[in-house]
């Protein structure tokens, strides 16, 4: 298992536990945080080194104290460290030192990073629906299922098909549709020639029977 420890500064002395000019105990303590696979758990005592003890003797009434405590005086705190998420929320640390006296305070403060929500997750798309056209540009669709969390982005994607141009209608339809019309229009000058050729016949024979008479 990957457990780190980091130990605060240890408290104040606590009050001799013996009476006046008798041999007693005190005692002082200490916080700690661990880290156990990215989890920061903290401690106002540790388990193990969280409390320290020595012989010592009983204060007597109308004495003085021979030192004086000054507050102490922390560094300036770290830069916070990576967040250990990166969506959902998380949490950095960061840390400073007592570098003289006896401090009051923490030495490790946290903050909460990363605090957006985690995208979601996409499926594979599927395959391209026929296209909607067989020549001059026709559209063809594909799909994809959002799986887990809010997905960014679009479930159905279009894209251009068959852009060719449509084939010409067949030669020889035309060739037919013209042979028709050439020989519509020479059986009809046959016709107005016949028509003619008889008028004229019928009108010499009537001339002719006139100057016979």
């Amino acid at each position: 298992l990957l457990l780190s420890v980091v130990y605060n500064e240890w408290s104040l002395w606590n009050w001799c536990s013996a009476p006046c000019g008798i041999t007693g105990v005190r005692n002082r303590t200490r916080g700690c945080h661990s880290t156990l696979f990215g989890l920061v758990n903290f401690n106002g005592k540790c388990d193990t080194g969280g409390e320290e003890k020595e012989s010592c003797v009983g204060a007597c009434p109308h004495t003085t104290i021979a030192a004086t405590l000054y507050p102490g005086t922390w560094s300036q705190w770290t830069q916070f460290s990576t967040c250990d998420k990166t969506c959902g929320g998380g949490m950095h640390i960061r840390h400073r030192s007592c570098t003289s006296g006896t401090c009051v305070g923490d030495s490790i403060e946290t903050a909460s990073c990363s605090d957006h929500q985690c995208p979601g997750t996409w499926s594979s798309w599927g395959p391209f629906s026929p296209c909607d056209k067989t020549c001059e540009g026709g559209i063809q669709i594909r799909h994809r299922t959002c799986v887990s969390g809010p997905c960014i982005g679009d479930s159905l994607e279009s894209a251009s098909c068959n852009d060719h141009l449509c084939a010409a209608t067949p030669t020889h339809l035309t060739t037919t549709k013209a042979t028709t019309n050439t020989t519509a229009m020479t059986q009809w000058a046959t016709i107005t020639s016949t028509i003619k050729a008889t008028t004229a016949w019928k009108e010499f024979m009537s001339r002719s029977i006139k100057d016979v008479t």
